[in-house]
């Protein structure tokens, strides 16, 4: 093996460890929505739980309505029916 070939072998090897690593670290440490929704006070729970759903009612109207443009031959980017996503604080 020549020194090049060496040289990007082992940066190969290393980028692959270190990015590896952080992925499994990321996995393991941070919790999941239910997780984190589970370790907050009840009255805070019950606040996230209302954002989840309307979240979730606003996806399912959207790709509802995503779905009926297409049916109708639509473009993507010409969604109407649709409500304009804001981000709640």
């Amino acid at each position: 093996m020549s020194a090049t070939t060496q040289l990007y072998f082992s940066m190969f090897k290393w980028t692959t460890a270190i990015m590896g690593s952080g992925y499994l670290l990321l996995h393991f440490i941070v919790p999941t929505p239910e997780q984190f929704i589970a370790r907050l006070p009840p009255a805070e729970q019950q606040v996230a739980r209302e954002k989840q759903k309307n979240r979730e009612r606003e996806n399912a109207l959207l790709f509802e309505t995503l779905k009926q443009n297409v049916r109708e031959n639509k473009r993507v980017w010409e969604v109407k029916g649709a409500k304009k996503v804001t981000i709640d604080e």
